[in-house]
């Protein structure tokens, strides 16, 4: 929070992606209410979160005009595992479940999900590196730990999916999952349109790989969020913007507004 404090209209106005008339949030605000979460309650500590990631970014137009039919919804790992109470709990990840359901209610289908799969107990990671030592951190979230249950999908995106439409993965980025990345370049999509959590982490992985494969990528700024609101902010703020030629930031207001199912435009092309 520090550095967004710190960080003035005009650099904050600079990117080719943030104009001046995209008002910036009140960052001295945010970070005076910062101080005082350490010693709040667990639920006005919530209520803050949400708050604060409310204030952190509000996004515009689509600084690529009109999406067409052949645009695709990724919905990153909005899971009862990140969406309920435990380790891993996001507070906002419930916050933003309605902008999540008006953009796939207007998408149709084209709703694509992702679903974190954690491991099944600490031994299957042999031989796989820093995941053995993650899972020895997160035992408690093994799949022998929690059961599988809690991984699905939460229920009330479950009417916009389907077992063809899902995948698993076991990394951050949805592109580490052959299925999942094989699925996209055969539809060859316009635009990934990306919501979900955690905005600094699976988000973040899956866009950039997004990014590297040459596709456009658009965030819907108000349908992701992170258990970390300093992460987030920095995120919306100082990383996604420093892409701006190839990631564009948006409101989901703004992109069902200029998602139009019915104009064609060129798709790139993904040799």
């Amino acid at each position: 929070m520090t550095m967004l404090a710190n960080s003035s209209a005009a650099s904050y106005c600079r990117s080719g992606m943030i104009d001046h008339r995209r008002a910036a949030p009140d960052v001295h605000l945010v970070a005076g209410l910062q101080r005082h979460v350490a010693t709040m309650p667990y639920l006005w500590w919530t209520v803050l979160c949400v708050m604060m990631q409310r204030l952190s970014f509000a996004g515009g137009a689509l600084a690529g005009g009109v999406v067409d039919r052949h645009a695709l919804h990724v919905c990153v790992d909005m899971q009862r595992l990140f969406l309920e109470p435990g380790s891993w709990h996001v507070p906002a990840g419930l916050e933003i479940l309605p902008n999540i359901e008006r953009l796939c209610a207007h998408a149709g289908r084209q709703n694509v999900f992702t679903k974190f799969i954690t491991a099944k107990n600490v031994d299957e990671m042999e031989g796989h590196g820093q995941w053995q030592d993650y899972y020895q951190r997160w035992e408690n979230l093994t799949q022998d730990k929690i059961g599988a249950e809690v991984l699905d999908i939460h229920p009330k995106l479950v009417p916009f999916t389907s077992d063809d439409r899902e995948f698993d993965k076991r990394t951050y980025s949805a592109f580490s999952s052959p299925r999942f990345s094989q699925w996209i370049k055969e539809r060859n999509p316009s635009a990934l349109i990306f919501t979900g959590v955690e905005t600094d982490a699976c988000v973040l992985a899956t866009v950039l790989s997004a990014v590297d494969r040459g596709y456009r990528c658009v965030i819907a700024t108000d349908a992701v969020a992170s258990s970390s609101v300093d992460a987030h902010t920095a995120c919306l703020h100082h990383v996604y913007t420093r892409f701006a030629t190839q990631i564009e930031l948006a409101t989901v207001d703004s992109i069902i507004a200029e998602w139009n199912n019915s104009v064609v435009t060129e798709s790139p092309s993904m040799g």
